[in-house]
Order: structure tokens, then sequence, then C-alpha cells
């Protein structure tokens, strides 16, 4: 009786002690259960990049190639996470993006007043205007769509053959940008390297635009840029605003339409390379004007594009 007795406990000793087992699984299972969506909760997803022309673009620098050509691209990190405008920057004949850059020195200026700065480069030596302005407005509108562009400030500029490619663009894209600043480039009559208001290129609609030219230019007379300025007053019916600089080496001078467009057109005397006035004000590099001069052309121009966005 006293082993039965004994045998018994044993068993009821070993259920109990399965029963705790049970419980401490039970709890441990439970607390794992529990403890998860936390966990998950507090693992950060990682932002995918932006593709554009089919290729990955991230913070930085980056060379992306788009329609048969390559385009140097300056993104700031804050562009990734919110909106931002976009500069287009234009090299002249036989230069590069690069070769821009280190005139203009768009991308810091750019990217710090919150630009994504595109600096395209010629699929030749020389601009094919109408097919390479196409290309360049494909870039942009795949870059619009990949990230988040404010469409009111988007703005191109660009020196000589880039100036011309501006007003180029002017012509044939105002429904895109908000404001133009080209250098160096006026109306050549007959040719569609410019925007002559003619059968050959006229804009859909106004513009703001900042004209800059030397008036010592060896290479692209001043005669044209004066022709360019009258082409725009007379079509847009603007009437002179106000004289915003009248200095011994330079005349900045402003015009406004009915419709409020701004057009301001800045002449110089300085001279710098071997086309004389043909440079950039500002600029030390081999088509630069000298450091000395009063007026940077890249600073003015972020100045102009920044204060004149596309009207909403």
């Amino acid at each position: 009786m006293k082993t039965f007795a004994l045998a018994f406990l044993v068993i009821v000793l070993a259920l109990a002690a399965c029963g705790d087992d049970d419980t401490a699984v039970a709890t441990t299972t439970s607390s794992t259960t529990t403890a998860a969506p936390a966990s998950t909760a507090t693992t950060a997803v990682p932002a995918e990049e932006p593709f554009v022309c089919g290729q990955p673009l991230g913070a930085g620098f980056s060379q992306i190639q788009c329609e048969h050509m390559m385009f140097d691209i300056a993104l700031p990190e804050v562009c990734l996470e919110g909106s931002c405008g976009v500069i287009v920057d234009v090299h002249g004949d036989s230069m590069s993006g690069a070769l821009a850059e280190g005139h203009t020195g768009m991308q810091g200026l750019g990217n710090a007043a919150g630009y994504v700065v595109v600096q395209p480069n010629s699929t030749g030596t020389l601009w094919t205007y109408a097919d390479d302005s196409g290309r360049i407005r494909s870039l942009l509108d795949q870059l619009i769509e990949a990230l988040d562009v404010d469409r009111n400030r988007v703005h191109i500029g660009g020196a000589s053959a880039g100036g011309f490619m501006t007003w180029v663009f002017v012509c044939d894209h105002a429904d895109l940008i908000a404001s133009a600043a080209p250098l160096a480039a006026g109306a050549t009559t007959g040719r569609h390297d410019s925007c002559d208001f003619d059968a050959l290129g006229s804009p859909s609609q106004e513009v703001d635009v900042l004209l800059v030219h030397g008036r010592n230019d060896s290479l692209v007379p001043f005669d044209t840029a004066l022709a360019q300025r009258d082409l725009v007053v007379t079509n847009w019916e603007m009437t002179e605003s106000e004289i915003l600089a009248d200095e011994p080496t330079y005349r900045w001078t402003q015009w406004i339409s009915t419709q409020g467009t701004v057009f301001e057109f800045l002449e110089f005397d300085w001279e710098g390379g071997q086309f004389a006035g043909h440079c950039y004000p500002g600029a030390t590099a081999e088509y630069g004007c000298g450091a000395d001069t009063p007026v940077h052309y890249g600073e003015a121009a972020l100045a102009f594009y920044i204060a004149h966005p596309k009207d909403e």
C-alpha cells in the first residue's frame, strides 16, 4: 500500500512539473508574440533611390546618360526628402559640363539654395540646337517625375553656344521654364539657334529673362544682343521700368510687360581670354572676365532665378 501511494505521489509531482513547463512555454511564447510588433515598428525602411532614364540617382554628384547625352547632376540630400527647384547650366561650344561649372560655380550655389543642378554635355563639339534641346527637355521631364520637383522653379542659363541653347529653350519649351539667363548670345536672324520671334521660333508664353552681354565681345557682336533685346521688348510689349545700375563699366536695365514679365539686360565692358568681352563675369578660368568684376555671372543668374519663379 505504501509502495502504491509513493508511486501515485511521484506521478502527481511529475504531472505538476509538466504543467509548470507548459505554463512557462506558454508565457514565453506569449511574451515573444507581444514584443515582435514593437520591434518591427522601430525598424527603419531605407528610402529607394529615384531612377532617371533607367539609372539610379543618389545624393551628391552623378552622371546620367539620357537620349545619347551625358548629364552632370548635382543633387543635394534635401531634394530627396522634399521639394526643390532645378537649374540647367549649359556650356559653350568645345566646353563641357565640368568647364561650365568651373566658370559658374552653379553646383555649389544652386545646391545651397535648394536646387538640383543639371549641366549637360553636348554630343559633339557643337550643339545641335533643336535635337539637343529636346534631349535636355526629356531629361528634365524624367527628373521632375522621379523627384519632388517644384514645377514653378525650373530655370535655364548658359554662355555663348549655351546661351543660344538657352534662347532655343525659351522659344521651344517656355511651358516648362520659369526664367532664363543667357550670356553672350543674341539674335541670329534666319537660324534656329536663338529666339527671333519668327517662323523658326517664337515662345508659347512670356518668360522672365536676364540677358548678359559684353559690349566688346569679339565673337558674338554686341549688336546681336541689342537686336535680341529689341525683339523681346517689342513682342512682349514691354516698357522700361528702371535702371538697376549705371556704372562706368556696366549698365543694368529692367523692362516689364503688361503681364508682369520681367526682362533685364546687363551690358558690360569687362574683358578676358581670347575673345575680349566674350567671357564669364566673375570667373578666372579660361573663359572668365576675371575675379575682380563687380558682378559674378553664376551668382547673378541664381539671384534672378530665385526672384523669378513661374507665376502659379
